[in-house]
């Protein structure tokens, strides 16, 4: 039957009857001005019960009775596809998603090509906002410009540059009467300029031939030396000099240029038979400088709305210029467009051409002919495909004419006879290769001789189109979105089961919220959820958290069959742990038995939240279950009572906790102890005694050297001692610093300074349910990885797991106390003085027998936790928007509870609004001296012009109602605040890093190896690593290099060529050495780190070697060398 619906008296409708066909596709077609939005709106108002937006259809001059009406009896749910449906369903413009689970509200169907490149750019220019580097190069790069005056990549030939190209501008070293002065002018490469300019200024002060500095009448030389200074230097040149000198100096050290630019230019200034050299030299900088500086413009200036045809072809062609070598900004390492990582940058350059011009290739593999006698596979650069052709492409990194500054003179000896064997092997079986070099004596690019030699291999260039390449890079961005996603939906999954939620609690919690991307993310998980189902009961398969949930509703239907088991007391242990599934379990289990249940455990230890488990079904038992008696342990054998007071006290600050006290017989003075180093970074210059991760591993060795001084007292020996940090990575940083290492792989630590000692390291949670004599906590900052860590959940988490804001970082206090109580006698804590962590200094607050070693900022660090919504407390997210051309904080609460943003979070609830007064305009949080901060147009002008309004903080917050708090300071007044109240800090205690051990020589009868005296060698090896460690570490190569007396640039300018055994062991083979120190680190008299470039340290075997190697080790090394020789 047909249904229909009847609207009467609704604008220029007075009565129409729709007739709607079931089970078909109704198409009512009308032109403009006859009535069809008029309809949708009316059937919507009636359908939703909108009485009064009915109403506003009534015909204009009509009388009373004639009231719009619809007579809809068959449809209730009726969607209007208009402007606002599209704008509040589909097409979410400005709607916020989280970096943790990034979705497309766009549907594949929908997407064009124009949508794709829109996103595409977005991104990009997020991605660009987000790179300093970026921002620095753009305020660097000009510096150079102004220098050399040059226009459109062009140096002057004017004025003080000329002068300078001309030799007027350095070149001290060209001047034998000037040599005296070389100590003044060469402590770094500008002063060249600089001291000549202070000569010159110095002369003209001078009165016939009297110094102007202490009246004597000046010697002919110093005269002499004058008029030189005063011919050859002039101060329009000097001035240049000094500008580009200090600008090259600048990107020497930012990494922008290769020192080896540093030396061409110092061997040309001065020197006027160089001018043309010079001048090639500045040209060419000035070339690449204008290129890179306009690349970088053109896309930071960029903007992705109202994009021209023209822009995108521009823009297109600046992306395939700038996909030939891929950084990634997270891990710095070479990618390729494909997302691969690459050995170096070179290669990644090689890997893209082949890419864009679609060559099929394969990175490293293993080369198809067996090689006799060789340790391992040999593995080419690159092999590459076409229509049946194969080659191989090896990348040498030396140049044409065989230089690389990077090697020895025995480095490079060894490269080229490996690049010598490769060309042999390829001919030898008859294999095409393609080899290329870092740089070419043509100066042509590497791309345009690998071009080259692929044509005459007869390889076809086909080059990719613009658009199928920067699909390729947004899907490579997007993938580590899924990739996020993933996890995310799988962890989800695990609490949602955890719970013992069925499928249709997705639809409960779905409707719970009015946030999309909490929708969207829900619709996803509960699809995923179900695919996960099908495929255990297709698989007859069940996982941890089905057995759970299918033993409680077994027992369930045990139930409702009034059957019982026979059961007398059912015991649970850790119950502080319990989840929410074996809760239901337990309830379940005690509803078929008459047994009591015993519930076993300690809140103030429940520490597994992020898994499932809810601390109020431990703290709420009675509510819970119905009754309960409590019954509680309170005498404790493994702590002292002082360690137990503190850390019972400071888990109780939570009110929630169950309330008691502990009971030790054990007393000690001194329980709680803290130990403070300086955070600084190490900085380019700094040495291997600079940087955190050295001060913090030295900070735990003073520990263990007053842990030694604390047994010695009390008459005992040092039992076992545990290291705990907050995180896994903690301990693999001890052993960077080269006083720890880890004991084959496994969770046993050894100080080099004390190896006897008994040191195991765990995380703080790994560590639950253990005891050890000491314990020495590493990991005692304020920061996102401290302790309390300051990493927060997805907001879509709190669906499936029990958050407990009953206290700020409630669980991380339970931990930290889980922490604490490990110990049976003293608990030692490592600290950065900068940023010490908020729970150590509650606890030196308050209680006077915890002792601090060290200086430590003592006012309460700032939280660096994701910060709060000053109006609803849930986590803001730094997003750019779009919309606004700004980077916002804004609130991940639904936006119908909450729509909280801000360009400025210290401005308190000022709040970015419309701009009433200009329409087009935004008021964002601005700030000045005077006023502090306020609400300001975005079309406001320094010149004045433009929009002016404004709205003070008093007025915002009356208007608003908001009480007025106290508002972070200003950039400007936290600097003068600062000066006026210095940080208070404690009185530091020197302790000494001096960890020099002098090495003894072995005793052991000689063992020859070949003509040398394999005693002697390794003596020389160990006491060279300790040597050369003295400022920083080195790899084996360095090592190698020292020992043979090689004269590289590196070890020069580190003045290692000073080390007693430089060139101690150059009569021995390169290999051989290496050999040697290989077996040394099998031996563990070496350490060898587990780093991308890994470096050497002494290990305490090594620096005691005297005591283990035997003749019988010594012959076991002369057998490992002789076989690697056969």
């Amino acid at each position: 039957m047909d249904k229909y619906i009847r609207v009467k008296n609704c604008n220029c409708i007075s009565d129409a009857t729709i007739e709607i066909v079931e089970k078909s596709l109704n198409i009512k077609y009308g032109s403009n001005g006859t009535g069809k939005s008029t309809i949708s709106e009316a059937i919507y108002a009636q359908a939703n019960n909108e009485t009064d937006r009915l109403k506003d259809f009534k015909p204009y001059g009509s009388n009373d009775n004639s009231q719009p009406t619809v007579d809809n009896p068959y449809f209730h749910v009726v969607k209007v596809f208009n402007e606002d449906y599209v704008n509040s369903y589909l097409f979410q413009g400005d709607e916020f998603l989280d970096d943790s689970f990034q979705v497309f509200l766009k549907s594949d169907k929908c997407d064009s090509l124009a949508a794709q490149i829109e996103r595409m750019l977005e991104e990009l220019q997020d991605l660009i906002n987000n790179i300093d580097a970026i921002h620095n190069l753009r305020t660097f790069l000009p510096q150079y410009t102004a220098a050399v005056k040059a226009s459109d990549g062009t140096v002057s030939r004017r004025g003080g540059v000329a002068e300078f190209v001309n030799g007027n501008g350095g070149g001290f070293n060209h001047y034998s009467e000037l040599k005296a002065y070389k100590p003044f002018y060469s402590r770094d490469l500008p002063s060249v300029a600089k001291w000549a300019k202070w000569r010159n200024d110095g002369i003209k002060q001078m009165c016939g031939n009297d110094c102007p500095f202490c009246t004597n009448i000046l010697p002919s030389s110093i005269r002499s030396q004058n008029e030189i200074i005063s011919k050859v230097f002039k101060n329009s040149a000097l001035s240049v000099a000094n500008a580009v000198l200090e600008y090259v100096q600048q990107a020497v050290d930012q990494g922008y240029i290769l020192p080896d630019a540093v030396d061409v230019l110092e061997s040309y200034i001065g020197d006027n038979t160089k001018a043309d050299e010079l001048y090639a030299e500045l040209q060419m900088l000035a070339k690449e400088t204008d290129y890179l500086y306009k690349k970088i413009e053109k896309i930071c200036m960029f903007k992705p709305m109202n994009v021209t045809h023209a822009q995108l072809v521009n823009l297109e062609q600046s992306l395939s210029e700038l996909v030939i070598e891929v950084i990634d900004t997270r891990t710095k390492k070479s990618v390729t467009i494909q997302n691969e990582i690459l050995r170096s940058h070179q290669e990644v350059e090689i890997a893209n051409f082949l890419y864009l011009n679609n060559i099929e290739y394969e990175y490293e593999p293993i080369y198809q002919y067996n090689i006799q006698y060789s340790h391992k596979p040999y593995t080419p650069d690159f092999v590459i495909y076409q229509n049946g052709k194969i080659a191989y492409i090896e990348h040498f990194g030396i140049t044409e004419n065989g230089k690389n500054d990077r090697y020895s003179q025995d480095e490079l000896e060894q490269y080229k006879k490996a690049i010598n064997d490769k060309i042999k092997l390829h001919k030898q079986h008859d294999t095409t290769l393609i080899y290329t070099f870092s740089v070419y004596n043509d100066g042509k690019p590497l791309t345009e001789h690998l071009q080259e030699a692929l044509e005459v291999k007869g390889f076809e260039l086909k080059p990719r189109s613009n658009k199928e390449v920067m699909e390729l890079l947004v899907a490579g961005e997007e993938n580590r979105y899924v990739r996020k996603l993933i996890n995310l939906i799988c962890r989800f999954i695990s609490n949602f089961k955890v719970n013992g939620y069925n499928a249709e609690e997705f639809n409960r919690m779905y409707h719970s919220t009015q946030n999309v991307r909490s929708r969207l993310f829900l619709e996803i998980c509960h699809d995923c959820y179900l695919e996960y189902d099908r495929w255990l009961k297709e698989n007859k398969a069940v996982d941890f958290e089905d057995m759970i949930n299918e033993s409680a509703r077994l027992l369930r239907e045990v139930k409702e069959m009034k059957q019982k088991l026979s059961f007398k007391y059912i015991i649970v242990d850790e119950y502080q742990d319990i989840s929410r599934q074996r809760f239901d379990l337990t309830k379940a289990l005690s509803e078929v038995t008459d047994a009591k249940i015993i519930a076993v455990g300690d809140d103030w230890q429940s520490i597994y939240a992020f898994s499932g488990s809810d601390i109020t079904l431990f703290t709420k038992f009675s509510e819970k279950m119905g009754y309960a008696k409590m019954l509680k342990i309170v005498k404790t054998y493994r702590n002292s009572q002082e360690v137990i007071d503190i850390a019972g006290n400071f888990i109780q600050k939570n009110s929630e906790q169950i309330r008691k006290r502990l009971l030790s017989p054990k007393n000690i003075t001194d329980p709680v102890i803290i130990y403070t180093y300086d955070s600084t970074a190490k900085g380019r210059k700094g040495d291997r005694r600079s940087g955190s991760n050295y001060a913090v591993a030295h900070a735990v060795e003073t520990a263990l050297t007053q842990l030694i001084m604390y047994k010695k007292q009390e008459g005992r020996q040092p039992g076992t001692i545990l290291l705990l940090g907050r995180y896994a990575f903690d301990g693999d940083h001890l052993e960077k610093s080269g006083l720890f290492e880890f004991v084959r792989g496994g969770s046993k630590i050894k100080s080099v300074k004390y190896p006897k000692l008994d040191i195991t390291f765990m995380t703080a949670h790994s560590s639950k349910g253990l005891g050890y004599d000491d314990v020495i906590i590493v990991n005692g900052k304020n920061e996102t990885y401290g302790f309390p860590s300051k990493i927060e959940d997805d907001p879509v988490l709190a669906f499936v797991i029990k958050g407990d804001r009953s206290i700020d970082y409630a669980e991380e206090r339970r931990l930290f106390y889980v922490a604490m109580t490990r110990t049976k006698n003293r608990v030692f804590f490592v600290a950065p003085e900068q940023n010490p962590s908020e729970f150590l200094l509650e606890l030196k607050k308050d209680y006077k027998n915890v002792v601090l070693h060290g200086n430590w900022n003592e006012e309460k660090p700032q939280s660096i936790a994701k910060k709060s919504c000053p109006l609803c407390g849930y986590p803001m997210q730094l997003k750019y928007k779009r919309a606004y051309g700004l980077r916002l904080y804004i609130c991940t609460n639904e936006p119908e509870i909450c729509g909280f943003m801000t360009n400025d979070y210290r401005a308190g609830k000022l709040c970015i609004q419309k701009c009433d007064k200009c329409r087009d305009g935004y008021l964002v949080v601005k700030s000045s001296k005077e006023n502090g901060y306020f609400l300001g147009c975005t079309n406001y002008k320094t010149n004045g012009t433009g929009c002016n309004k404004s709205i003070g903080m008093k007025y915002y917050y009356d208007q608003m109602g908001y009480r007025m708090e106290i508002v972070t300071e200003s950039p400007v007044a936290i600097s003068r605040i600062e000066k006026e109240n210095p940080v208070k800090r404690v009185a530091v205690t020197q302790v000494s890093t001096d960890d020099y051990v002098e090495i003894e020589k072995t005793t052991a009868a000689s063992v020859r190896y070949k003509r040398w005296i394999l005693n002697n060698v390794v003596d020389t090896v160990l006491r060279a690593l300790q040597d050369v460690s003295k400022v920083r570490y080195y790899g084996v190569t360095m090592l190698t290099d020292i020992l043979r007396g090689a004269n590289s640039k590196r070890i020069l300018d580190n003045g290692l060529e000073m080390v007693p055994e430089y060139g101690m062991l150059k009569e021995i083979p390169r290999e051989t050495i290496q050999n040697i120190i290989e077996w040394l680190i099998n031996e563990h008299y070496i350490l060898k780190t587990k780093e991308k470039y890994p470096v050497l340290h002494s290990t305490y075997e090594g620096l005691h070697y005297s005591e283990s190697l035997t003749k019988t080790k010594l012959e076991e090394l002369k057998a490992y060398l002789e076989k690697d020789e056969a």
